[in-house]
């Protein structure tokens, strides 16, 4: 997990809010797969929902504080 952190600490905050933005619309992909039951790897929900999460809180960290 500490690599992906370290991936996520090169990045700028505008990047990390694009990057959230892009898996925002992949989670919605994999939530439509998975009402269809087309989706096989539903642990695919998680691991994308956890690393929203990772992006957006190097996002905050990053953001200036007023």
């Amino acid at each position: 997990m500490a690599k992906k952190n370290q991936e996520l600490a090169g990045k700028s905050a505008v990047e990390l809010t694009e990057d959230a933005a892009k898996m925002r619309r992949d989670l919605f992909d994999l939530r439509f797969k998975h009402s269809t039951k087309s989706l096989t790897d539903t642990m695919a929900i998680r691991r994308t929902r956890r690393q929203i999460a990772r992006v957006l809180t190097a996002a905050k960290q990053k953001s200036p504080t007023p």
